[in-house]
């Protein structure tokens, strides 16, 4: 997983944490899609990405990161 996808993670979450619709799209493949990349990768999480999920960064892993994301796209908004 190279460092500007990770760090394209890190981006979408603080859109997230900022109440900030996020993009439809990364390049030309569709927000869902991925972020369903991320599904099965269980490398730790970087710290800041951690500390927006308030979790310690030993217990966020990548996986947890897209799955948090990912159910908040599925959430009807009011």
């Amino acid at each position: 997983m190279s460092a500007a996808r990770i760090a394209k993670l890190e981006e979408l979450l603080r859109l997230d944490a900022g109440f900030l619709p996020m993009p439809a799209k990364i390049g030309a493949v569709p927000l869902r899609d991925w972020l369903e990349t991320f599904r099965n990768d269980r490398r730790q999480a970087p710290a800041t990405i951690a500390a927006l999920l308030d979790r310690p960064s030993e217990g966020a892993s990548l996986h947890q990161v897209a799955v948090t994301l990912l159910g908040r796209l599925t959430v009807p908004q009011a």
